[in-house]
């Protein structure tokens, strides 16, 4: 797989507003520049998510999430779940900039990737949808 240099790709704005950007890049997830304020972040949205969780979604997949290593703690390294996603279910994750275009997004599933944004939204995004 022919990777890209990681960038931030979200919206632009247009004479009609925000447009979503579509982007086909596949990218490393680059880990290591992730800042104190990106793993807070991600500790807030993680911890709310998985209180919405409980008794909404089966105890099964609240448990895996335990066992690939999931946790408020740190932002999870795509490489590490890879290899426990990959070895269960025979799925793995792929890094991307932002939106794809519905052909590349449903090529990836049929072909057993999920594609996933690398990058962590702002503190002043953090309730965006």
């Amino acid at each position: 797989m022919d990777l890209a240099q990681p960038r931030r790709v979200e919206h632009q704005q247009t004479d009609k507003g925000y447009v979503p950007v579509y982007t086909t890049a596949l990218v490393e997830q680059p880990w290591d520049t992730y800042t104190a304020d990106d793993h807070a972040t991600w500790s807030t949205l993680y911890q709310r998510q998985r209180e919405l969780l409980v008794g909404r979604a089966c105890q099964e997949f609240l448990d895996a999430q335990d066992e690939m290593g999931m946790s408020a703690h740190m932002i999870p390294r795509f490489d590490q779940l890879n290899e426990v996603l990959g070895a269960a279910t025979g799925w793995t994750l792929v890094g991307v900039e932002g939106l794809l275009p519905e052909l590349d997004f449903f090529d990836h599933l049929a072909n057993r990737r999920f594609p996933v944004t690398w990058w962590i939204r702002r503190p002043d995004q953090i309730d965006y949808i």
